[in-house]
């Protein structure tokens, strides 16, 4: 086959990054197949959710720099363990911090981590108009949009 070049290194790169991210969109539709049928398999583990955030926060980093946006991360300096599936936990904590650096395009970005009796709240928080009572059902719908006419998503997340 011979010796591959620089070029198409890069070439080869970009289309095996396309591969995966395509494999990834692939899984979270099968996984929303899965919710919806109540098959979802979650393998719960004990899990540092506080240590996660951060960490996912710290991968946000750049972007958020890159973009002039300030990351705000909240979490108690004490573990908070929780029994979760790792994997599905950190896939939510990046499609939250993905929609929230993606649509903000000035101020800051805010993850506050909160106990409140039992249970624990992850709120992520962005600048701007809030969340519009005409969108608050229509947005635990799969695959919706804002249904404000002339706007786009606001990077709303649940």
């Amino acid at each position: 086959m011979g010796e591959v070049k620089p070029e198409q290194r890069e070439f080869l790169e970009l289309v095996l990054s396309g591969m995966t991210r395509l494999e990834a969109l692939i899984d979270d539709l099968l996984d929303v197949t899965r919710i919806e049928l109540g098959k979802l398999n979650l393998k719960k583990e004990a899990l540092d959710l506080a240590a996660l955030i951060k960490k996912t926060c710290k991968g946000f980093l750049p972007w958020a720099e890159k973009k002039g946006l300030e990351l705000r991360v909240h979490v108690p300096a004490e573990p908070v363990m929780i029994k979760v599936d790792a994997d599905k936990m950190n896939q939510v904590l990046t499609n939250l911090l993905s929609n929230a650096v993606k649509y903000t395009e000035k101020g800051w970005v805010e993850v506050t981590l909160e106990k409140k009796g039992l249970l624990f709240f992850v709120r992520s928080a962005i600048p701007g108009s809030g969340f519009p009572k005409i969108s608050r059902i229509s947005c635990l719908k799969s695959f919706t949009v804002s249904a404000i006419p002339g706007k786009r998503g606001q990077g709303w997340a649940l």
